[in-house]
């Protein structure tokens, strides 16, 4: 009976959490201001459908409209977001082993670890530093990279779930701060001048594409590296192959 109710407790723990994270914000902030936090909670507790790389800004904008300028907006918005991603990290904490046999729930889980896989196969690097490699998968503000991605790709490289846990639950925080100082600031400046506003949103813009082109010349250069690889491997077991066959033919002989 117990081993059941810490089981259902288990499965349920999405809900648990958000209801008291939802809770939370309630109590903390005023009506205008929590709905707006708890849209942007919402949103992005749907798989594939908000990114906080829009849900982060977009938050912060209403704030901002509803508050005023104040640091408070980001540390708010920055935890609500991020509050979603520990909530998937805690759920694969507790029911990697069998996610994949709950309905609805299994086919994501699939998905994720087709992603995760393709993902460890880009960056071979990850095996190595496991622990900085989740750290940094759940700190990028992109769609598909939060807490629920990152803990299935923690647990394909081999790292301890706790750790994975870990990393996966405070890159999302960091990389929520993150981007939430970096929206705040272009808003901000934009309210002081457009131009510069501009100049600011330009600059980050630029950043992210030069990031992301160095990233895919390295994903390139690892398929490169690979391919090479693979073909030495399959030339040398032809040639050990070739080899055992023939000492195989003068042993009959």
């Amino acid at each position: 009976m117990k081993t059941a109710f810490l089981k259902l407790i288990k499965i349920t723990s999405p809900f648990i959490l958000f209801a008291l994270f939802s809770t939370f914000f309630y109590l903390l902030l005023e009506k205008d201001s929590f709905n707006i936090v708890f849209s942007a909670m919402l949103l992005y507790s749907f798989p594939n459908a908000f990114g906080k790389e829009t849900l982060i800004p977009l938050a912060i904008y209403g704030l901002r409209a509803v508050n005023g300028d104040s640091i408070l907006n980001v540390i708010i918005v920055s935890f609500a977001v991020s509050s979603i991603d520990f909530i998937y990290a805690t759920f694969m904490l507790f029911n990697f082993d069998y996610a994949y046999k709950i309905p609805i729930v299994g086919k994501y889980v699939l998905k994720a670890q087709i992603k995760g896989e393709k993902t460890i196969a880009q960056n071979p690097w990850m095996h190595k530093s496991a622990f900085l490699a989740i750290f940094l998968y759940a700190l990028i503000p992109i769609q598909g990279a939060g807490g629920f991605v990152s803990s299935i790709v923690g647990r394909i490289i081999g790292l301890e779930k706790v750790r994975v846990w870990i990393a996966s639950s405070l890159g999302s925080l960091v990389g929520c701060i993150m981007l939430g100082l970096a929206a705040d600031s272009v808003f901000a400046t934009f309210e002081r001048n457009i131009f510069q506003g501009l100049e600011l949103l330009l600059f980050f813009i630029v950043i992210g594409v030069v990031i992301y082109l160095v990233y895919q010349k390295y994903i390139k250069k690892t398929h490169v590296i690979q391919s090479i690889q693979n073909d030495k491997i399959q030339h040398n077991n032809a040639i050990n192959e070739d080899n055992e066959k023939e000492s195989t033919d003068m042993d009959t002989q």
